[in-house]
Formats: C-alpha cells, structure tokens, sequence
C-alpha cells in the first residue's frame, strides 16, 4: 500500500524498547514513520516531551495549532489537553516527565492509529495493525471474534480489530498508557442541542458561511485539486464550490457501469454543466473488478467488504493520472444532516412502537390469528419489527440475521465466538450517544460505524492505494458542530430526507440533484458475477479456499454460488463479496507469515 500517514511508536517506560530503524530515538521511547506529505507530520522534542503530530489539529475556534503552541497545550493541560481539539489530526506524545505516553485521534479517525501491549510490558502504536508486528513482543494472532464481526458488518469496527490483544481508538479517543495501565477515553464526544431554537434564514446563513469556509481551507495548500463527482448532492455540492472558491473549473472525476440501474453519470453530468467543470468519466469494467481486487485486498490491514472500494479506486487512480495533486471528497453529508432512507423508514415503524399497548394489543392478536393468509402474514412480521428495541431494529435486514448464523457459520467456530458481540457494541454506542431522540441516536451510531469505519477507511485507503492524498470537507468540525445543533425536523422533515441541506442549497444545485435517489459508487457486483466468465472464476475459486478454513459451513457456500449463477445475484452477490474477500485478504497478509 502506498501509505500516506504512517507511523509506528513504542513507549517502553523502563525496558528502553525500540522500533526496528527508529528514525526517531531516545530514552524509552523510539518511532518510525514513512512517505508522509511535506507539512502534515513533526516530530518534536522539547521540555520533557517527544511528540508525533500528524495532519493538523486545530483548536476550540478551529483555529490551527503550530507544533509549539500545540506542546504549550500539552504541558498546560495536562491529561486534559485533547479535550476541545479540532481538525484532522493524530498523535503520539511521550511526556519523559511522568514516563506516560498520550496517543489520539480526531472526532472521525481520519488517521487510524492501533495499539497494544508488548510481551515486556511496552506499548506499541500505529497507523497500521499490521505494522505493530514490527516492534519486538508483540504476536499477531487472529481472533475468531473479528472474523465473525466482520461477516456482520463488513468490517471491523473500533475499537477492536482482527488481533487478540490489539485495539484501535475509536473517533475522537485519547490513550493513556504508564508502565502499570493504558486505557483509552473520550476526548470529544458529540452531543446533540436538539431542541435550539433558529430559523430558517439564520441557519442557512451559518451553514453555507461554514461550508464554504471548510472546502476554502480544504484547498488550502493543493496545487492541483480533483474531487470524486458520483452526482448526488454531496459531491455536486462539493465540486461546485470548488469551482467557486478556486474561481477555476473543478477537476472532477466520476465511475460509470454499463449496467441498467446502477449507472450515474448522468446526475454527474448534470453537475459538470452547471458549474464550471473538467469533468472525466470511466466505465468500470468487470475486468477491472478482477484486476483491482489483489490491489484492494493489498491496501487494508485487516479484512474490508465495501465493494465500492473498487469504483472509488478506479477514481482515484484516473485522477492520479492526470495529475491531480489531492482528492476532495464529499463524505458526511448524510450522517449529518439526515439523508439515509433508514432514517424516514425508523421513522415509520417507531409510530407504531409509541403507541400506547392497549392501541397496539388488538392488531398484534388480528395479525398473529390469520398470519396464514398473506397479507396478515406481511403486517405480523412488520409489527415484529417495529416491536424489537433500537439499535437491535435498524440490523433486521442484516445478512447474517437475515439468512443465519448457524446456517452461515461452522458449529466449532461459532462456540468460539460471541454471538450478541455485534449487538452488544452498537448497544454501547447508543447507550453513550448525548442525545435524547431516535433520530440523533442514529446519527451518531452511523458517525462511528458507517462513516469512521467503513467510508472514510474505504476512500482513505484507495486514494492512498492509488497514490493520492484526501481531504473531507463536509467533515470540517465546524460543520459537524453546526450539525449538532440543527434541529431534527430541519433534518428529516415528515419523510423528506436532509430536508435542511437541500433547501439551503436549492439556489446552488440543479432540481435534477436535489430530488435525485441517493446511489453514488455502487458496484454492480452480482450482476456482473451471472455473466463474466473472469469474475465467476476468481470468486468461485476464492468461495471454495474459503471452505477449506473450518469458519463458513461448506454447504452454505455451496448454497451462495447457486444463488449468484440466478435471479438472486444482486441480493446474495453481497455476502459473496465479503466472504471472497475475507479469503483473499487472509491469502495475502496472513497465510505466509
């Protein structure tokens, strides 16, 4: 992988533990750190302190933080200095004084970073799992935990990791570690004013002030800027006021697949003739589905099942080739303001969840009575769904619920796992979430697990692939503020999804866009899989490895490669894409160590 933030750090208290070719060394503590972009990395030591700073922390005005000033508040601050920080950031800093070392990373873990325990006591940090191997002490060995969370979600979200013993810091956490104790806290967490009063105007006038300001701050510094233009409104919005800022064309890049129902460009070039706009286009292929998938499966450290990784690749590396210095994304847009349908579809059956039980009690009885006959049979499941509690309700159509587990997995690996593990993290996530409504909470479940572990991994990581720096303006903290202080019915209002952002900026985008179903990068994998020979033979082969590893039933493989061949490619093609690139990555990274 063609990293662009990399760092690894070893702070061995009293064993003196280094990182193999420190480029960095002193008393107990040692770092490496590779192929960073000029600016977006120090390495000070000063009054006791040795500090790695990555990317730009701001503070509690947004305001960016010189390396010094950034010490000064260290040494302040004490414990507390991360609380407040803003911008996109992460850091190691070992204070010699209290021999204690601080590791953290922004409100969205734009740089991750990963640590653990060495067998003699140090701790090890870095921007890789995989990387941790490299300090002395520490063994990585894969937990059977991770490998069923990922089957569920895709990934694997922080704060664990596919290492026993190995963990990475969840958005907006701080580690302390000493020679006895590392434990990992909160330095920001969002919090949610659901009921402030404003109106309409005064809204409008603070977000688009603040929008334009982060992509004014995003191009700051970038000879030559691109963005990712899907046609939605995110990326639309985003292209277009880099065309306003920069007062030039914006450089942008859009994927298309010649596949009825998943080609966007058109939206796209809907955006490209309203704003000033270069605009390039590429059709995916399934051969380059084929020829990407040994590069996705080399760019991440631990298995990834986001098929638009390939798509988002492809984008990045096409602009990489014509020159473009950094890629703009649009990324938050829907986390923050309300513009998932899962959100309006909550919405719905929560109506029928407040009802008072006498109400809800005589339907439930009508529907389980003639559950026989079709449509009684549809209400009942409905109402079942509608009764189970949050956050449980929102993973109904979850794969693994939906088709399993004990169809999908091997008895002898299930009894080494925990099934409700899942559960039980999006149960703390909500639980923890400074907010009082259905409609916040899912927001913020979405900002760690949607956004911090699967989008921003997955454009980070394949513009890194491609050799490309990314920056997020929709994620600038002053955004994310103004977010948090949006009243719910400005983000969904009725059934209108991100009502708010699209009438904010009705004067700035095409009709077309704003009344546009959301899609974006999506990969036509299951399709494709029913009638391109080379993709069958590459997922074929991977599906029948993956039987030999005693974690999927056989049978149950058996059972998805008849699916994908029929009608039923599009909807099983997605546990098909996970499991073979579950196979591929363990080919990759692990079977040859």
């Amino acid at each position: 992988m063609k990293a662009l933030q990399r760092v690894i750090a070893c702070a061995g208290f009293n064993s003196g533990a280094k990182v193999p070719s420190a480029q960095i060394t002193e008393q107990h503590f040692s770092a490496w750190t590779e192929l960073l972009p000029r600016g977006e990395l120090a390495y000070t030591c000063a009054e006791g302190t040795n500090a790695i700073i990555l990317g730009g922390p701001c503070d509690e005005a947004y305001k960016p933080l010189s390396h010094e000033a950034f010490l000064a508040r260290v040494r302040t601050r004490g414990r507390d200095f991360a609380i407040g920080l803003t911008g996109s950031y992460a850091y190691v800093i070992f204070d010699r004084r209290e021999n204690t070392v601080y590791a953290g990373v922004d409100r969205m873990a734009r740089v991750p970073l990963a640590y653990t325990r060495t067998a003699s006591g140090a701790i090890a940090i870095a921007s890789s799992t995989a990387d941790l191997a490299r300090v002395p002490g520490v063994a990585l060995n894969i937990a059977p935990q991770a490998l069923y969370d990922y089957v569920y979600f895709h990934m694997i979200p922080a704060p664990h990791t596919l290492y026993a013993g190995v963990h990475r810091l969840a958005p907006g956490e701080q580690l302390i570690g000493t020679a006895s104790s590392v434990s990992a806290r909160a330095a920001w967490k969002p919090q949610f004013i659901e009921d402030r009063p404003t109106t309409f105007d005064d809204a409008k006038r603070g977000f688009r002030g603040a929008l334009e300001e982060a992509v004014r701050d995003a191009l700051a510094g970038t000879s030559n800027p691109g963005t990712f233009l899907s046609g939605g409104t995110d990326s639309s919005t985003v292209t277009g006021l880099v065309a306003q800022v920069s007062g030039k064309p914006a450089k942008a890049f859009s994927i298309g697949f010649d596949e009825e129902g998943y080609d966007e460009t058109g939206y796209a070039k809907i955006a490209a003739k309203k704003f000033p706009v270069d605009h390039t286009i590429y059709y995916v292929t399934p051969k380059d589905v084929v020829d990407a998938l040994p590069k996705v499966v080399e760019a991440y450290d631990q298995p990834f099942g986001n098929a638009s990784a390939i798509p988002t690749f492809y984008c990045a590396l096409r602009a990489q080739e014509a020159g473009i210095s950094h890629m703009i994304a649009g990324d938050g847009g829907d986390e923050l303001y309300g513009g998932n349908d899962r959100y309006a579809f909550q919405a719905k059956l929560s109506i029928w969840s407040d009802l008072p039980s006498a109400l809800r009690a005589p339907v439930r009885g009508m529907a389980g009575a003639m559950s026989a006959l079709g449509p009684f049979a549809k209400v009942r499941r409905a109402i079942a769904q509608a009764e189970t509690p949050m956050p449980a309700r929102i993973q109904h159509y979850n794969l693994v619920n939906q088709l399993g587990r004990d169809s999908i997995f091997e008895p002898d690996f299930l009894r080494t796992v925990s099934a409700s593990s899942p559960t039980d993290l999006l149960n703390a996530i909500w639980q923890g979430t400074l907010a009082k409504t259905e409609l916040s909470k899912m927001l913020a479940l979405d900002w760690r697990v949607t956004l911090a572990d699967s989008d921003l991994p997955k454009v980070t990581a394949m513009c890194a692939q491609a050799g490309m720096p990314v920056r997020y303006p929709m994620l600038d903290d002053r955004l994310t503020d103004f977010s948090l202080s949006l009243p719910n019915n400005f983000k969904l209002k009725g059934q209108q999804l991100r009502w708010f952002f699209k009438e904010a900026l009705r004067d700035f985008l095409p009709e077309e866009i704003i009344t546009k179903q959301k899609h974006g990068f999506g990969l036509p994998f299951g399709h494709w899989l029913t009638k391109d020979a080379g993709m069958q033979a590459q997922t074929m082969a991977g599906l029948d490895d993956l039987k030999k590893r005693n974690i999927i039933r056989p049978a149950f493989i058996d059972t998805l490669k008849g699916h994908v061949t029929g009608p039923g490619a599009g909807y099983y093609g997605v546990m098909v894409w996970v499991l073979v690139m579950l196979e591929l990555w363990l080919q990759a990274h692990h079977d040859n160590q």
